[in-house]
């Protein structure tokens, strides 16, 4: 990417906390950072503008406080999520699929205090469908000094998968049951970092390295199983149930599409059209049917995105994305919400005054180029705390 969206938000990354150990850290947020999706330039972007959340409970005179734990805390009736009192820990088992992922630091200013965030306070935050919001233990803390990446939600929102520090694995739960599947790879993090995907019913979860080099692998959440994909080539699509499994090249022009299969196994390779380009763009690019990726034009055409038969790498079809006139930029494609949907994820105006943030998910209709938001994040927040937050439970 050449744009000044690039610049600018090359420079947020900049200023985002440093990782856990050095490479590792959140696997979300250095993957959106590396694969930013560019179908919407901006003449200026804010020095905030970035796909952040994060920070707070309770604060007084610029000190922090963390109340007691709750057994039951919901998004107040302002929308923001982060005003009450600290949520209880995430229960044995959770009904409702899990919508929204963020973490806070009960406003704790990390440059003002001069020490990382500790305690109940540095644990990611879950919230269902209904606004109900848990805090999650399990996970790394998410804080500068911490050893793990950020815990990832599977796009039907009814599983978690999070990073085990003690014997370096990742983890999967199921929220409905409380059934713990451990992955079958030891992953030391040290020097590696990973950006994660699943598959749209959760089955399936691809690990990329972050650094060239490494090999893609794809692990069976209900089993644990682990297979390695092609050598040189990165996961960019998942069909719904992880049959077919879509690649391209893992660094350098990405000039082809891989298929293979949960195995491993390459079905074949064909050239992609000279129009499409997937340089610039992250999230799961296949069409639940496992026949169509989202790609960008090549041309560079504002709000269009460009559909690709995956057994041809031919075009066709050269969508709209009519996003919200209040919509900053778009930051992410996170996956698709139906056989003709997307869903997006966009930075939205402050209008509570500068400790505020919003995060907005829009899913877009490919066919009629219709809108709806699917939820916002909004939160109390201080810079030097942000972290990523992320949407899910958007998949049917």
């Amino acid at each position: 990417m050449t744009s000044r969206l690039h610049h600018a938000l090359s420079d947020l990354a900049e200023q985002a906390p440093a990782p856990r150990t050095e490479l590792t850290g959140h696997v979300i947020t250095r993957a959106r950072r590396r694969r930013r999706v560019r179908l919407i330039a901006v003449p200026a972007v804010a020095a905030g503008a970035t796909a952040a959340i994060v920070v707070g409970s309770t604060l007084v005179g610029g000190t922090s406080t963390s109340a007691p734990p709750a057994v039951t805390v919901t998004v107040p009736p302002n929308g923001v999520f982060n005003d009450g009192p600290l949520p209880g820990p995430l229960p044995a088992t959770v009904v409702e699929p899990i919508k929204y992922t963020y973490a806070d630091g009960c406003r704790q200013d990390t440059d003002k205090i001069m020490k990382p965030i500790t305690g109940d306070c540095a644990q990611w935050r879950l919230v269902d469908r209904s606004g109900r919001q848990w805090r999650f233990p399990d996970a790394p803390a998410a804080t500068r000094s911490s050893a793990g990446p950020a815990p990832v939600v599977s796009p039907d929102g009814r599983r978690v998968v999070y990073y085990r520090t003690s014997d370096e694995h990742y983890v999967s739960r199921e929220l409905s049951s409380g059934r713990i599947t451990t992955i079958r790879r030891r992953m030391p993090l040290r020097g590696r970092a990973y950006e994660l995907m699943f598959s749209g019913d959760g089955r399936r979860l691809s690990f990329s390295p972050i650094r060239p080099g490494g090999t893609d692998l794809l692990a069976n959440t209900t089993t644990g199983a682990v297979s390695e994909m092609p050598r040189g080539k990165q996961v960019i699509g998942l069909g719904r149930d992880g049959s077919t499994v879509v690649l391209t090249a893992s660094s350098g022009e990405r000039k082809t599409l891989t298929l293979a299969g949960p195995d491993g196994q390459v079905r074949g390779t064909v050239p992609l059209s000279p129009q499409a380009q997937l340089n610039g763009i992250g999230g799961d690019l296949l069409s639940p049917d496992g026949r169509t990726l989202l790609a960008l034009p090549r041309s560079g055409v504002r709000n269009e995105a460009v559909l690709v038969d995956i057994h041809t790498g031919k075009l066709i079809g050269k969508p709209r994305l009519r996003l919200p006139k209040d919509v900053n930029f778009l930051s992410a494609i996170l996956g698709w919400a139906g056989p003709t949907k997307v869903v997006t994820r966009s930075t939205v105006p402050r209008r509570e005054g500068p400790r505020t943030w919003s995060e907005r998910s829009v899913i877009v209709d490919l066919d009629t180029g219709r809108t709806e938001t699917f939820g916002t994040i909004k939160l109390w927040a201080y810079r030097s705390g942000m972290e990523l937050g992320t949407f899910s439970g958007y998949a049917p």
